[in-house]
């Protein structure tokens, strides 16, 4: 009779899928500068690549799902809004470490077919920089026995905290002449 929090459990080998459908599903943020430039919107979703390696959860095993912190999203690049570009997606992998914090920012090269400004690119890494998620942690069970060999409980035998990391596609685009920016997750 193993005790776990069913909140942290989850089925199998899913778990990163499942993160990833609770990870910032397409947040949006306005930002209202002081002056001249006009209002910017900001969203991000994270997604998952299939070919990616995932963790496998232990049938002893629970795992506790990355969380996001207050990140911040990317601001549209002040500089590019006379510009009056077409919509510009920056994909990006964030690498976090066994602590949830940022450790890398891999940004995809631009299709060569459409480049982008290299400022997408710099206003991606400056805010994700200090972005910060709860740690992945698995948790390892065992059993707890009474003086006659009966299960009467469970307990964490250990506690494991492991890097991961998370794919972003960054939407940068002017609508009414207005800067927005949008991230998401890919979920494949």
């Amino acid at each position: 009779m193993r005790r776990r929090n069913p909140s942290c459990r989850l089925g199998g080998r899913a778990w990163l899928a499942t993160a990833c459908a609770f990870v910032l599903a397409g947040c949006v943020h306005e930002i209202k500068p002081e002056h001249a430039p006009p209002r910017t919107k900001v969203a991000y979703k994270a997604s998952v690549d299939p070919q990616a390696t995932h963790y496998e959860e232990k049938d002893d095993e629970s795992t506790t799902i990355p969380q996001p912190g207050d990140n911040p999203p990317p601001v549209y690049p002040p500089s590019m809004i006379a510009l009056h570009l077409p919509l510009v997606m920056v994909k990006a992998k964030l690498i976090f470490g066994a602590q949830g914090t940022v450790e890398e920012v891999r940004i995809v090269p631009a299709d060569p077919a459409s480049p982008r400004p290299v400022e997408f690119d710099e206003a991606v890494r400056d805010a994700v920089r200090g972005w910060f998620y709860t740690p992945l942690t698995f948790t390892r069970w065992e059993e707890v026995k009474d003086a006659e060999g009966n299960i009467v409980d469970s307990r964490p035998a250990s506690i494991e905290k492991k890097p991961f990391s998370l794919d972003f596609d960054f939407r940068f685009e002017l609508r009414d002449g207005k800067p927005v920016v949008g991230a998401m997750t890919r979920h494949n």
